[in-house]
């Protein structure tokens, strides 16, 4: 793969099920593995093992109407498909706030441990990546999960290097926005402002989370600077509004399962951050209606 090491192909449908691993109406579509390369096989599960033992495989889809087994890559982008089961390669033996804690840590260890050996930027945080979605797909994080989980580390490295000038949180989030932007550089415009959007939304958890704020309140932080991020980074405007809330929602989804959120929490959350967020917008009541309710359909369905 020449591109650099990164899952930043944009994935405008629902974020993952919460503590569910395989998800039934929706599926994968991969450029890359267009033609059926699982077989015909008797059901979801046999898929999954299938796709356990092929080393390109991240993902699958399985068609229940046909029996057909699709085994697809980290560059796999979901969407609504009738009659389809679809999951990760393995499901996490641990819960999800656990697998994305242990994620994200193992790509900022990973970092240091670059940085220690004297690599230079772009060095340290293509290590860092590549761990990331190792151990991501290991853990059972879905495609979307990995995505934001590499931004986030992507936006750490950075905003570590800003925070030797001194400069406050919001300069921090934003650099490592920009960033995760520059690093999917090699993609379409929507790609960057995805990954731009996701750095940040995940960045303000982080601060919001040493803050010790309450989880709420990291999940409407973390909508406000995704949005912010989609408004002041290069390329952001390849974007639709509504994806661009899919992402923000996206985020506080993320922020509020790492906290140990169940799905109805989650569930919760994600609508109450998109709707005070509306609303500190200066929004009218309808849209800040249809805010919550984008961000209901993004993580629970």
């Amino acid at each position: 793969m020449a591109k650099k090491a990164l899952v930043p192909l944009l994935v405008a449908s629902a974020w993952a099920e919460i503590q569910d691993c395989l998800v039934s109406g929706w599926g994968y579509t991969d450029s890359w593995h267009k033609e059926l390369n699982g077989g015909y096989v008797h059901n979801a599960e046999t898929c999954q093992e299938t796709c356990k033992g092929m080393w390109f495989c991240d993902v699958f889809t399985y068609h229940t109407d046909t029996k057909k087994c699709f085994l697809q890559g980290n560059q796999a982008v979901e969407s609504v498909m009738p009659n389809v089961i679809s999951g990760p390669k393995t499901c996490a033996a641990t819960s999800l706030s656990e697998a994305l804690r242990m994620v994200q840590a193992s790509g900022v260890n990973a970092a240091s441990q670059a940085q220690a050996e004297g690599k230079d930027y772009a060095q340290i945080t293509n290590h860092s990546l590549v761990t990331v979605l190792k151990n991501g797909v290991s853990l059972g994080l879905s495609n979307v999960q990995k995505a934001q989980v590499a931004a986030e580390v992507i936006g750490q490295v950075s905003a570590r290097r800003t925070t030797i000038d001194g400069n406050s949180v919001l300069p921090q989030i934003l650099k490592g926005a920009k960033a995760a932007a520059d690093w999917a550089g090699n993609y379409s415009k929507k790609v960057q402002a995805q990954q731009a959007m996701y750095a940040a939304g995940a960045l303000a958890g982080d601060f919001s989370t040493a803050r010790e704020e309450t989880v709420q309140d990291r999940a409407d932080y973390a909508v406000r600077m995704a949005l912010d991020a989609a408004d002041t980074v290069p390329g952001a405007g390849g974007l639709t509004t509504y994806e661009q809330l899919v992402i923000a929602a996206q985020e506080a989804a993320l922020v509020t399962a790492r906290a140990g959120g169940t799905k109805k929490e989650v569930y919760t959350a994600v609508a109450t951050a998109m709707h005070k967020v509306a609303a500190l917008y200066g929004k009218p009541a309808d849209i800040q209606a249809e805010w919550s309710a984008i961000g209901e359909a993004a993580v629970a369905w």
